[in-house]
């Protein structure tokens, strides 16, 4: 295969871009960032989750360390000593992800101003664009335009999940892009209904004849209204989805 690779024959294999230890040094920042922010995120649910469970709720999780000493129970008794040693060292353990998140966009605001690497200067040119960020535009360099290099638009939409990738193995045969698009979807609904469903709790009735401004209808719309198209909104997908399942095993 070598050979015939060699004497012309390009689609004989696939060749592997590997990037430079440099490269591969440029995307730790941002791949840390996101571990960091996936983790306090975990660490805030978690204290929110240690006060429910004791009929305690934050509407927003500020000083906790602070605070633990004057949270109450239903019966006003204090938290007991346990929760309490626990509340603060995870509060300790999100005070310390926070500095760190906030040291590495500091890292990365002073490599923007002060870095003269070709990378760096696609970031720059990046940020001149409407509606890209500090943190699109570095993930875009660093993951995509920063080493790889594309030929095309099925590429370039292969490497971000958005074509088609073929996963045979034995009798499995899958498109992997589409499972993986399918799961961040399902992730995105999950999410909005979580918020929903926060939102739902936290109301009375009258409140849900509050309004906002839509920017599309151009209209203020009520609560009780924006709901109900949720509710039949999500009716209708569960519908859709349940028909392809239907005749995709019948």
């Amino acid at each position: 295969m070598l050979v015939r690779y060699h004497a012309g024959e390009s689609r004989v294999w696939s060749v592997v871009q590997i990037p430079t230890v440099e490269q591969e040094d440029r995307r730790q920042l941002h791949r840390e960032l996101r571990m960091l922010k996936q983790d306090h995120v975990r660490v805030t649910n978690r204290i929110r989750g240690l006060l429910a469970t004791q009929g305690v709720r934050l509407s927003k999780v500020r000083d906790v360390g602070a605070l633990v000493d004057e949270l109450r129970l239903w019966d006003g008794s204090s938290l007991p000593d346990g929760l309490r040693a626990r509340l603060r060292r995870e509060w300790e353990h999100a005070q310390f992800l926070h500095t760190t998140i906030l040291e590495l966009h500091r890292q990365r605001s002073r490599a923007l101003k002060h870095d003269g690497s070709p990378a760096v200067a696609k970031i720059r040119q990046l940020l001149q664009l409407r509606g890209i960020g500090e943190n699109a535009a570095w993930v875009y360099v660093n993951e995509f335009f920063g080493w790889r290099q594309f030929r095309n638009g099925k590429e370039v939409g292969a490497a971000a999940g958005l074509t088609p990738t073929p996963y045979q193995s034995g009798d499995v045969c899958r498109d992997k892009a589409s499972t993986r698009r399918a799961i961040d979807s399902l992730a995105i609904l999950d999410g909005l209904h979580s918020r929903w469903a926060a939102l739902r709790r936290s109301l009375d009735t009258d409140a849900f004849e509050r309004s906002f401004y839509h920017p599309e209808s151009q209209e203020n719309v009520p609560l009780w209204r924006a709901l109900a198209y949720y509710v039949w909104h999500a009716r209708h997908h569960t519908a859709q989805i349940e028909w392809v399942k239907h005749h995709k095993l019948s």
